[in-house]
C-alpha cells in the first residue's frame, strides 16, 4: 500500500476522524466512489443516519466515545518512540503527526 499511488482513480483513503461524527456525507463519498445506484445511495445514506456513531453511543456500552484521539492517553513516550520508529513513514504518508 505504501507503493501506491497518491491521487489513484481506484484507491481512495477515509479516516476514522473524517468519518465518526459526518458519517451521512462520508459513506454517500463511498457509495458515489463505488458506483453505486441513486436508489442504493439513498438507502444507504438512510442507514448512515439511523447508526451514527453518537446516536449508537446513546444505545449501547459498545461504542463508549467515538470521538477520534482517545490513544494519546494510552501512549507512553516510549511506546510513541517505539511506534514511529516501525510505523512513522505510515503516519507522515497519511498526514498525521509523529510527535
Amino acid at each position: 500500500m505504501m507503493a501506491w499511488p497518491e491521487d489513484h482513480a481506484r484507491v481512495r483513503l477515509f479516516r476514522y476522524e473524517d468519518l465518526v461524527g459526518n458519517e451521512v456525507d462520508v459513506f454517500n463519498q463511498m457509495f458515489e466512489f463505488f458506483g453505486f445506484s441513486a436508489a442504493s445511495r439513498l438507502i444507504g445514506r438512510f442507514n448512515a443516519r439511523r447508526h451514527r456513531a453518537a446516536k449508537q453511543q446513546a444505545k449501547s456500552k459498545h461504542i463508549r466515545d467515538p470521538n477520534s484521539g482517545q490513544w494519546r492517553q494510552y501512549f507512553t513516550p516510549e511506546l510513541t518512540r517505539r511506534f514511529n520508529e516501525r510505523h512513522g513513514d505510515w503516519i507522515e504518508k497519511l498526514g498525521y503527526a509523529t510527535t
